[in-house]
């Protein structure tokens, strides 16, 4: 069944859900392989922020989405930017956008963005920077419904600050709604350099503003996960579907109990062959937001209720897209199965060796689960 023979039969400790900060988890609620800014996270799109170590809402990664920077006569691609977002309601620390940050209504959220010019590109002049919150962005907007399906950025007046300065509501409206111009700080009286919307070489402006989180307007509901008991309780991560991964992470995928009359939980990736197929979920070679190879490694097990609910589970069924396989392992990737099924659907194509999983890093099989049809 496999190409290579990189695979280990072993019984695998439950991993409670209170993991070491180094891990992250994933609820996948929902059993759409698509990668759509639908407002849940699917399978792929946890596989993609895994091997990224980046979060995403769509396609669209969450450290870049909503910045609208340019620079005229200035050369943009001379500018770096970093977009970072706290929950000031707990007190918490900046994070890279797409972080494991949870928020809940009512929470105040403030957003840091540092534009920094090259340190050998020379003076950048004419910048401007707008940014668009979640519920604004057409790029992160359902397909279908055309609406963003979390929820609501309420700016909060009067919280603008370029480089510490306060910057004045636009028609009582959040300054960046429109292209704001830009700057390093003035040093002084004496800085005869300085000039609005000129960031000079190496320098960098800071842009700091404030929102508050609401109910969305079509938030996304996934009848596979637990409902809240009260909605007011509601928690988001911010913007992201999938928040970004690290070197450990554990996906949850939906099941039922062992000893109910239910049907196992099928995960169809590529179900529908008119929507286009991604092929086999991919484990490793990808790179972080600064270049650098991610090897992450993934643990699939079954969802649970809470940190302490042992139920036995049926096992989960992974089919594969018709004709191909289910997982492509690279290099320095580790995967690790438990009360999983792995089912092929369908002999691959000719010259192709293998079936169900293609193994260059290490695939961990744990008690339980099951390899069929490869």
């Amino acid at each position: 069944m496999f190409l290579r023979s990189s695979i280990s039969f072993a019984a695998v400790t439950l991993l409670a859900l209170s993991a070491s900060v180094s891990a992250t988890s994933y609820d996948i609620g929902t059993r759409s392989d698509l990668v759509a800014a639908d407002g849940l996270c699917s399978l792929r799109e946890a596989f993609k922020a895994i091997n990224t170590q980046r979060g995403y809402i769509g396609d669209e990664p969450s450290d870049r989405r909503g910045v609208l920077l340019s620079a005229s006569p200035g050369d943009v691609n001379q500018l770096s930017f970093v977009k970072e977002v706290r929950n000031v309601s707990n007190s918490g620390s900046f994070l890279p956008a797409g972080s494991r940050l949870v928020v809940e209504r009512g929470d105040l959220l403030e957003y840091r963005i540092t534009v920094q010019a090259d340190e050998a590109g020379g003076d950048i002049e004419g910048v401007t920077l707008a940014f668009l919150f979640p519920h604004e962005d057409p790029a992160v907007r359902d397909p279908e419904t055309g609406t963003w399906r979390g929820y609501q950025s309420t700016y909060v007046a009067g919280t603008t600050l370029l480089n510490s300065v306060a910057v004045a509501d636009v028609a009582g409206g959040f300054p960046l709604a429109v292209p704001l111009a830009i700057n390093d700080a003035k040093a002084g009286e004496s800085d005869l350099t300085f000039e609005v919307g000129k960031i000079r070489e190496g320098e960098k402006a800071e842009i700091v503003f404030r929102a508050r989180v609401e109910a969305g307007t079509d938030e996304a509901v996934s009848e596979d996960l637990p409902e809240v008991e009260n909605e007011a309780d509601t928690e988001y991560f911010v913007e992201a579907e999938c928040p970004a991964g690290t070197v450990s992470n554990t996906v949850y995928l939906k099941s039922v109990l062992a000893d109910s009359d239910e049907q196992p939980v099928v995960y169809q990736l590529c179900d529908d062959p008119l929507a286009g197929c991604a092929g086999a979920l991919v484990l490793g070679g990808g790179l972080d937001g600064e270049g650098r190879p991610v090897n992450p490694g993934v643990t699939l097990e079954p969802l649970r209720e809470d940190a302490f609910d042992r139920e036995k589970k049926k096992n989960v069924e992974i089919v594969a897209p018709e004709n191909q396989r289910v997982f492509d392992i690279r290099d320095g990737a580790t995967l690790s199965l438990k009360v999983m099924s792995v089912l092929g659907n369908g002999a691959l194509p000719a010259g192709q060796n293998g079936g169900l999983i293609l193994a260059r890093g290490t695939v961990n099989i744990g008690d339980g689960s099951l390899l069929r049809g490869g």
